[in-house]
């Protein structure tokens, strides 16, 4: 019984582990003084992966989104598996799953060695023909701790969601070994027991592969709405398509992975409306607005005062960002990429109008016209990049 205790906790660690960030990359250099930050989880890739590919064409190494295309499609699969297989050894004692919990007791270590692979290969293997491929020769980071790479020191560790998941591989280890010691008659269950757990087994990973596009039952604009004021709006990681309105104060973030929540405006109007003030957007991407300059067609539009608009990552937007009487309002962090479009068709990256009091601060604008700022007194520009 103590064993079946332990395996149902083993599960939970794992379904646990796959909402959470597994290893983290973070660069330091003079010229980011909030550093970039590169997450990897079982839905893939977050944080400033855009910026980070951006440095790293320079000394010809691929983009970020080139490592582990196998490992991380089977990523989600793979924690229904560990969950199944926890989940199974817990109700039956069926030989074979004595094999089968070695995959997810020995994960861990497979996930380190994987990762490292990764760093060295990407690290060994620089385009000759890049710009600066002479200023950097072949490196490879550690996967834990401190390394240096050109003028970036570089920082890497584990996550919480690797730290729960290998918390279920322990407990999947002892679990296999009590259960080894157990009487077969009192480890055995009953044929209702194991019909029940079979059961739950399988709604449980019905529900974790669910989660994965979840953004086809999630309503995003309902739980704005319904959410109280002043409270955290946490969006499962997926595609949200359509336009959103914040109509009073919450902050949108992602319930996964920086980048991890996509909002699709489909090619149509604003993506994301700013009604409320004291409204924080962070971490999200947006990306598809519409295509008409009369009216402003944006990622992201505020009318109310301080508002926070942090880490967001905007594609394939007419204007970027536009803040129309939102004064004390914060625009940091963000990457914002205009639509393809002849330089005299583009529109404003960032954009403000009757906005006092505000500050832009390290944003990167690619592909866009200009930063452009009307009747707003006493405002902040800092470390800001426009490229394109």
């Amino acid at each position: 019984m103590r064993a079946r205790a332990i395996f149902v906790v083993a599960a939970a660690c794992f379904v646990a582990a796959a909402f959470l960030p597994f290893w983290k990359l973070t660069l330091f250099a003079p010229q980011y003084p909030e550093h970039l930050r590169v997450w990897v989880g079982v839905f893939g890739l977050g944080g400033d992966v855009r910026e980070v590919n951006g440095l790293n064409h320079y000394i010809g190494m691929r983009p970020l989104q080139e490592a582990a295309i196998v490992e991380l499609a089977i990523a989600p699969w793979g924690m229904v598996a560990f969950t199944l297989i926890a989940l199974a050894a817990a109700f039956t004692r069926k030989k074979w799953l004595n094999w089968a919990l070695l995959v997810p007791i020995s994960f861990p270590l497979i996930f380190l060695a994987d990762v490292s692979f990764w760093l060295w290969y990407f690290g060994n293997s620089l385009d000759p023909h890049a710009p600066l491929n002479r200023s950097v020769p072949p490196f490879t980071p550690f996967v834990f701790f401190w390394s240096h790479v050109g003028q970036f020191s570089v920082y890497a560790m584990v996550q919480a969601g690797f730290a729960i998941c290998t918390a279920g591989s322990v407990l999947s280890l002892i679990g296999l070994a009590m259960r080894r010691r157990e009487p077969a008659a009192q480890a055995a269950p009953r044929a209702v027991v194991s019909s029940a757990a079979a059961v739950a087994g399988v709604l449980l990973a019905a529900a974790l592969l669910f989660s994965a596009s979840v953004a086809h039952a999630f309503d995003l604009q309902g739980a704005i709405d319904r959410a109280p004021p002043g409270s955290e709006v946490r969006i499962p990681p997926g595609v949200y398509r359509g336009q959103f309105v914040v109509k009073h104060p919450v902050t949108l973030a992602p319930a996964g992975p920086p980048g991890s929540a996509i909002l699709d405006g489909g090619g149509r109007g604003c993506v994301l409306r700013v009604m409320a003030p004291d409204t924080t957007v962070r971490d999200l991407r947006i990306r598809g607005s519409g295509i008409v300059p009369d009216v402003e067609d944006c990622g992201i539009v505020a009318f109310a005062p301080r508002t926070r608009i942090e880490r967001n990552d905007l594609e394939d937007v007419l204007f970027g960002i536009s803040l129309r009487g939102a004064p004390d309002s914060v625009l940091r962090g963000n990457r914002i990429v205009g639509k393809d479009l002849p330089l005299m068709r583009r529109a404003d990256g960032i954009k403000l109008w009757g906005s006092a009091n505000t500050l832009i601060e390290r944003n990167v604008m690619v592909r866009t016209s200009d930063l452009v700022i009307w009747y707003s007194a006493h405002v902040t520009i800092r470390d800001n990049v426009a490229r394109d």
